[in-house]
């Protein structure tokens, strides 16, 4: 399988050029640098990248790191529709060996995500706010994909030609677009390999980064609750169902259960509806109910509340159902392969 890099760019200094040149050293022959709006001050740079061998694509605007993937990929699969697109940053921050074993693993892998993961017990001089960032979004993904990503915010990343064009269809044009990537790889049943890196930070002072922490922080967030959102808000609707039902109609403890259950049953039933699996999750919603109302009855013929039944069977019930809803979705997790060693295929 043929092999190209692809490098999203935006307002760059002179160390885009040695990237382009580090690449070319290791054995790659094309490379594709996206100019994302960075203006006419830039163009001398954009124009030397051409002269030394790059393709370079224009935004007028800036459009975001995603957008500009997306145009790289587009212009990968009409001009060389048999490559392998391997992603870097133009900043130095990824070595042209690691990008070309990430082309060496997509070849032995052509239906994988191949993720260049860095190793942050081992990484030396890595910004506080990227550590905090990726620790915090890696706990994410797993509570809400059930995947153990090593590094959630890695850049170096090799897209074979099919998973380029799946890519093409994902959401965000900005960082977001990378995580919503990573939660396509559960929605779609995307197979993922990953290998360890390790990249080079400048010192703080001299450390420029075009993510924007507020809003790109903001937008990364957003994509993780859309994809858990439909379940968020229907276990809601469950919760104020049962409140509603179990104090303001009277009734026995069997009453009572029964009430719970339909409350139960009614939110399952209409995240049913919006989701891919109908069939399972209708006969899931069907247990979920039976199990809830009897749990929710031999707690009031205990003794307890409405109320107080409600709040003990509330978290356990909701660690329990979110799972068994991906599970059902979204079929168990993707293969994913961990290449423990760097100079190991």
């Amino acid at each position: 399988m043929d092999r190209c890099v692809l490098i999203p760019s935006y307002r760059p200094d002179q160390t885009l050029l040695q990237t382009i040149a580090s690449m070319q050293a290791v054995g790659f022959t094309k490379i594709v640098v996206v100019d994302d709006g960075s203006g006419p001050v830039y163009a001398s740079i954009f124009s030397k990248a051409a002269a030394n061998g790059a393709t370079v694509l224009h935004h007028t605007v800036n459009m975001g790191k995603g957008r500009a993937m997306k145009t790289g990929f587009c212009h990968i699969l009409e001009a060389f529709p048999q490559c392998t697109a391997v992603t870097v940053d133009g900043d130095g921050q990824h070595k042209a060996e690691d990008a070309w074993k990430a082309a060496d693993l997509a070849a032995k892998h052509p239906e994988a995500l191949v993720l260049g993961c860095r190793d942050f017990s081992r990484q030396k001089a890595i910004p506080l706010p990227n550590l905090i960032g990726n620790l915090s979004t890696k706990a994410a993904f797993f509570l809400l994909t059930g995947i153990r990503f090593t590094d959630t915010q890695c850049g170096l990343r090799a897209y074979p030609p099919a998973l380029m064009r799946t890519a093409c269809g994902i959401s965000g044009d900005r960082f977001e677009f990378e995580s919503n990537t990573l939660l396509a790889v559960r929605a779609k049943k995307l197979q993922v390999v990953e290998f360890p890196i390790n990249v080079h930070y400048e010192p703080k002072e001299d450390y420029v980064t075009t993510y924007q922490k507020g809003t790109d922080s903001a937008r990364i967030l957003r994509c993780l609750m859309d994809f858990a959102l439909l379940p968020i808000l229907f276990g809601l609707l469950s919760s104020l169902l049962v409140l509603t039902l179990t104090n303001t109609v009277p009734g026995s403890e069997t009453m009572l259960g029964i009430l719970a259950g339909v409350g139960v049953t009614v939110g399952k039933l209409l995240l049913a509806l919006c989701s891919v699996k109908k069939l399972a999750l209708t006969f899931h919603a069907l247990e979920s109910g039976i199990v809830y109302g009897a749990l929710f009855m031999l707690l009031c013929a205990l003794g307890c509340s409405a109320v107080g039944a409600f709040w003990i069977l509330f978290v356990p019930f909701a660690l329990l159902s979110y799972p068994l809803y991906r599970m059902l979705n979204y079929g168990r997790c993707p293969r994913r392969i961990r290449v423990r060693s760097r100079h190991c295929a």
